[in-house]
């Protein structure tokens, strides 16, 4: 049976921080744990899923050799034990470069090979099933992103309808590759299928293909905690905020409930995803942590609160804070707020002080995590609905009471 992603599921797609370093992941995941353990309010620690990030596969090229040694050697390997993380992190594979906005750049010339990002940011062309197996046996990923190409504003039909062609095909291949007995992927992986387009249309007919190839590839449906696979919706990102919304809901409406829908959030507001939460999506892939950590600002709200009820954001470098003695975020029991204030943050931050960005991302992440975990647990899709009406006041015409009963949680 596959693991349970988490409802915020956070990426590295801008590039690893600098701050995001071993012991911060170490300190998210206990974290995650005690959330997960029942203590304290359990409207707030009701999921027990782990703690998710999505990794680029790219970045394991230089080090590839040395993990296959490292898994030769331990019978019990991953990514995970490699760099000294706990077993229970739950990995998402992607394909950086499809993320990017220019044409091609994710498809090697003349060829269906996909184009993975280096860390060093080297494009370097490689078999679809090369890719599957260095995500699967490499990286031990709990879920991998089929390889898409992005479709940006802008972009010509002809561009856009050549990217629903190629996700096509390499749909068609990963599914061919994932149900081979001796490709290694291990039990309980699943393989997230692109959704790719940008108008209706397009989603609508890239969904149906993905329905019949995955018909056609033997697996009977698509949902359910025994599947396999999931669905992605690729690109989310470059829509405006109502539009999300209604795209997910309708890509939920075609797909049925149980399906596992993953959305491709980006830097998409906290508003946007509590939003995508409530309309149907089962995790939200970000890096608004990240972004909002680059700006030295801080999410500061109740997690448990009907409505924000004020600003969402607090920036340290605010010269007003150097002597106050207030936590980051009242009642946040992450690491950070525990045990610093917000005049020390503020001291870190205007003195570029490494550790500042790495408190400050702990903390972010961490608010975020409990926030989107809780809408995720809310019993029925009205009340999921409310809840985001509250916090995404903006986004209301969109949250409205759909007429499709509410989805079971995968």
């Amino acid at each position: 049976m596959a693991r349970k992603v988490g409802a915020c599921v956070l990426s590295l797609s801008s590039g690893r921080p600098p701050f995001l370093s071993q012991q911060l992941l170490q300190e998210l995941e206990e974290e995650k744990r005690h959330d997960s353990s029942g203590d304290g309010d359990a409207s707030t620690n009701a999921s027990p899923a782990a703690l998710s990030f999505a990794a680029d596969v790219g970045t394991l090229l230089p080090g590839k050799e040395a993990l296959k040694e490292h898994s030769a050697a331990h019978v019990e390997s991953d990514m995970r034990s490699f760099f000294g993380l706990s077993a229970s992190l739950f990995v998402v594979a992607q394909i950086r470069s499809g993320l990017l906005a220019p044409p091609d750049t994710s498809v090697a010339k003349g060829a269906g090979d996909v184009v993975l990002l280096s860390s060093a940011m080297e494009r370097i062309a490689m078999p679809l099933e090369e890719y599957l197996d260095l995500a699967s046996n490499v990286m031990h990923a709990d879920l991998t992103e089929c390889p898409y190409e992005a479709v940006g504003p802008g972009y010509s039909r002809k561009h856009a309808d050549r990217a629903l062609k190629r996700a096509r095909q390499w749909t068609e291949k990963a599914l061919s590759w994932w149900n081979q007995e001796d490709n290694g992927a291990r039990s309980g992986q699943q393989l997230l299928l692109p959704v790719v387009g940008l108008d209706e249309n397009a989603q609508q007919r890239c969904l149906e293909d993905v329905r019949k190839l995955a018909k056609e590839a033997g697996i009977a449906s698509l949902g359910g905690a025994e599947s396999s696979v999931g669905i992605s919706l690729a690109n989310l990102r470059y829509l405006d905020a109502d539009t999300q919304i209604t795209r997910i809901r309708k890509a939920r409406a075609q797909a049925g409930p149980d399906v596992m829908l993953y959305a491709v959030m980006g830097t998409a507001s906290l508003p946007q995803l509590v939003a995508a939460l409530a309309v149907g999506a089962n995790a939200v892939e970000t890096s608004l942590p990240y972004m909002l950590t680059k700006l030295n600002t801080a999410l500061s709200f109740a997690v448990e609160a009907e409505g924000p009820g004020g600003p969402l954001t607090v920036n340290l470098l605010d010269t007003r804070l150097c002597e106050d003695k207030a936590p980051i975020s009242a009642g946040c029991p992450c690491w950070a707020c525990e045990r610093h204030t917000r005049g020390y943050m503020q001291h870190l931050l205007s003195a570029k002080e490494l550790l500042g960005q790495m408190l400050l991302y702990l903390h972010n992440a961490s608010m975020l995590i409990r926030l989107l975990e809780h809408v995720r647990a809310l019993p029925s899709e009205e009340d999921r609905l409310a809840f985001a009406r509250a916090w995404a006041p903006g986004l209301s015409s969109s949250l409205q009471q759909s007429e499709t009963p509410p989805q079971p949680q995968v």
